[in-house]
């Protein structure tokens, strides 16, 4: 009577680890062997450069990436930013500006978010550089 009880809880045993290993997946891909040390991806990014004006119909927290001139500082940490289609306030915070000196005929790239309140409209500046 032993036998039939092992048999069947043998069966059951086999059974389950079939399952869990049928659960386990992974990258099935090709590896990157000679994957950098430090830093990031490197490659294409869906994120593509938008314009100003593009840029002022997009919706409250949209990230962007801009390229064009920062023309003047008006107060603070607000300067204004300009390309092709037309300018807009950018708010770039003191460390954001990685000590670069950055004059109005450099042309830079901006990555932000929109930042869209009750009567205004700027870009809240994560990183710039010079292009």
């Amino acid at each position: 009577m032993k036998k039939p009880f092992l048999f069947s809880a043998s069966a059951v045993l086999l059974l389950m680890m079939g399952a869990v290993a049928a659960q386990q997946g992974g990258f099935t891909g090709t590896r990157n062997q000679a994957a950098p040390q430090a830093g990031g991806f490197s490659g294409p990014s869906q994120q593509a450069v938008v314009t100003v004006a593009r840029a002022k119909g997009m919706r409250d927290d949209a990230k962007v990436i801009l390229q064009g001139h920062i023309k003047q500082h008006k107060h603070g940490e607000i300067y204004v930013f300009e390309d092709a289609t037309g300018r807009i306030d950018v708010d770039i915070d003191d460390e954001d500006w990685g000590g670069q000196q950055i004059g109005p005929d450099d042309r830079v790239e901006i990555r932000g978010e929109v930042d869209k309140g009750l009567r205004t409209l700027e870009i809240d500046v994560d990183s710039i550089r010079k292009i």
